[in-house]
């Protein structure tokens, strides 16, 4: 008797203890979980129209800031949905000429407010993978030149406007874009891969309007959450 009594009492633990899994799994499904993030971006230009822009078509990675607040929902055990809003730098190393007709490394840099409206999550323990489309709005926009004295001055001027001539940035970008985040307890690291689909240069007297010409890079983040 004393071992059957035993028994049921280890039973009894054990179901609790499943019970309040449950429950604990359940509280965390349509919890939003929010976390802010910074790090480091790698973007250069893609596409047959970069010849347009710099020399020989040649585009290298330039750096840049990347922030952003990002939502979290669990669906269920693995699947769940992310949003986020972010300030985030997109760009790339060309190469330009000078009066003399010398090449010269011009950092054409510009910078994004980003909207990831909805992204799919796969959660497994501390691994999350994750896919989703993005649309950006341009908030400033700059490309590095040469005065007449040889020294390099940043151009606003090609964050221009439909009256503009010549290039100038497109003021929307869209595409996708997919990666994975690695979360213990309140701290995220991560990166993704970002696909640009939207023409970043507009050039006023181009018969089609827009260049083939597409934002492509990575970032890198880590941060914090709540």
């Amino acid at each position: 008797m004393k071992k059957i009594g035993y028994m049921l009492i280890c039973i009894l633990i054990a179901n609790q203890a499943v019970a309040q899994e449950n429950l604990a799994e359940v509280y965390r499904v349509g919890q939003i979980k929010l976390a802010v993030k910074a790090g480091l971006t790698m973007f250069r230009l893609k596409g047959n129209g970069v010849s347009e822009l710099s020399a020989e078509g040649k585009s290298s990675n330039l750096n840049g800031f990347f922030t952003s607040l990002e939502g979290n929902i669990e669906l269920n055990r693995f699947l769940g949905l992310q949003h986020s809003i972010a300030f985030i730098q997109k760009g790339a190393l060309l190469q330009l000429k000078d009066e003399q007709g010398r090449l010269f490394d011009s950092k054409y840099r510009n910078t994004y407010l980003e909207i990831s409206p909805v992204s799919f999550t796969f959660n497994l323990k501390m691994l999350q993978l994750f896919a989703g489309p993005y649309f950006s709005l341009l908030t400033a926009s700059s490309i590095q030149r040469k005065d007449d004295s040889g020294n390099l001055y940043k151009d606003k001027s090609i964050f221009g406007d439909a009256s503009s001539e010549g290039n100038y940035t497109q003021k929307m970008d869209a595409g996708f874009s997919t990666g994975m985040n690695f979360n213990r307890k309140q701290i995220s690291i991560g990166f993704r891969y970002v696909h640009g689909l939207a023409p970043v240069i507009e050039n006023s007297a181009h018969i089609h309007g827009q260049g083939s010409i597409y934002n492509r890079g990575l970032i890198f983040s880590a941060g914090y959450r709540f």
